[in-house]
């Protein structure tokens, strides 16, 4: 109750400051965390987001049709959670199948902003947001 009322008191000082990050991380043999991570760490504008705001959902297997339910469920879960935190930017790094990627995007499309980032060899570039801002 304590954190919410903080929240809330920092939304309203400073509304288009309340930042997250989302990692979608599904690729098999591979973790793109610590690299997300050192990212951040030298990111004027990621680096002050707290690990609270930061969220991760990780799969070391091929996705499959089947894990799609339990998918949605997890990124509903984390969305909620994300969404609690008062968020209302939100960085996505996005490692997997692009049907996932979709999911998220249908996820947060009615919420807040969301900015997409890209892997280019040693760095993510900031592709803009998931939706035109008008």
């Amino acid at each position: 109750r304590h954190q919410y009322k903080k929240w809330h008191r920092e939304i309203r000082k400073e509304p288009g400051k309340r930042t997250g990050i989302l990692i979608i991380d599904l690729l098999p043999g591979k973790n793109v965390s610590a690299d997300i991570e050192n990212f951040r760490q030298q990111s004027k504008q990621l680096q002050p987001i707290p690990k609270d705001r930061i969220i991760s959902i990780r799969r070391d297997k091929k996705i499959t049709p089947d894990d799609m339910v339990q998918l949605s469920i997890e990124l509903q879960e984390k969305a909620a959670q994300l969404m609690g935190c008062g968020i209302d930017t939100l960085h996505y790094f996005h490692a997997g199948p692009a049907v996932v990627a979709a999911l998220a995007g249908a996820e947060f499309a009615n919420s807040c902003r969301v900015m997409l980032y890209q892997h280019q060899p040693g760095k993510y570039i900031n592709f803009g947001p998931l939706q035109r801002e008008e």
